[in-house]
This record gives structure tokens, C-alpha cells and sequence, in this order.
């Protein structure tokens, strides 16, 4: 679930860089957010668990956060496409 959390975040920074209307991040920028979706190093670094009802804490909360962010996301494409749409309305 670590890992889900993680891309899930990464994907929604590069959501907002593009969705903030301003030119597009250097590439750098890009690479070492694609960089994030590569790394395992949250699955490797977890606390090794007490107990089973700690284990299933700790998943309830990571999926909670994750869908928290893909909640984000989503608004974001959502509007980013509404956006192109009224502007294709405007054209027409």
C-alpha cells in the first residue's frame, strides 16, 4: 500500500504542475518525479509490525490517504478537462 500512496502522490504533483496553466516544468523536474514512481524505498523502510491489528491499521490508513490523493487527482483531470471543453465551446 506504501507503494500505491507513493505513485499516487507522484501522480498527483504532475497533475497540478500541469493543471496550474503555467509552462511545463523542466525536464529534470519530470525525471525525478517519474524517478518517485520507481522507488521501493517506502516498501523497505516500513517499521516491521507488533501486531496483526497493527498491520491492518496501517493498511486501512495508507488506503485512506491513497484514495485522499486519487480524490485529488481525479478533481484535478476533471477540471482541467472541463476547461478544454468550455474553451473548444468558446471556439465553436
Amino acid at each position: 500500500t506504501l507503494k500505491i500512496e507513493s505513485k499516487a502522490d507522484t501522480v498527483s504533483r504532475m497533475v497540478t504542475m500541469y493543471a496550474s496553466g503555467d509552462p511545463p516544468p523542466p525536464v529534470e523536474q519530470l525525471q525525478a518525479l517519474l524517478l518517485d514512481l520507481e522507488d521501493e524505498e517506502g516498501v523497505v523502510s516500513c517499521d516491521p509490525l507488533a501486531s496483526d491489528q497493527e498491520g491492518k491499521q496501517r493498511i486501512l490508513m495508507s488506503l485512506m490517504q491513497s484514495q485522499a490523493i486519487l480524490d485529488g487527482v481525479a478533481h484535478h483531470l476533471a477540471q482541467g478537462c472541463a476547461r478544454f471543453l468550455g474553451s473548444n465551446c468558446a471556439l465553436q
